[in-house]
């Protein structure tokens, strides 16, 4: 499964976003794409992460079904 995440970069301290939970990564990557309005480029931060033409940056992260045990959701998934 597949959690779509996004913020607004600003220089108060971001709200993130949580904006679905998918069964596959295709998915997920379109409705990161609707969230953010379009793709506008990859970032650097880590997989599946991207900026949108909106403004929003997000990215996806892989979770397992049941307890999350503490998941960070601030950082995309490592590359």
């Amino acid at each position: 499964m597949y959690l779509v995440v996004s913020y607004t970069p600003s220089y108060s301290a971001a709200k993130v976003f949580i904006n679905g939970i998918y069964e596959t990564l295709e998915e997920a990557e379109n409705r990161q794409l609707e969230v953010c309005g379009g793709l506008v480029e990859r970032t650097p931060y880590g997989n599946n992460s991207v900026y949108g033409a909106n403004g929003l940056i997000s990215w996806t992260k892989h979770i397992k079904r049941g307890d999350l045990e503490k998941m960070d959701i601030y950082r995309p998934d490592s590359l």
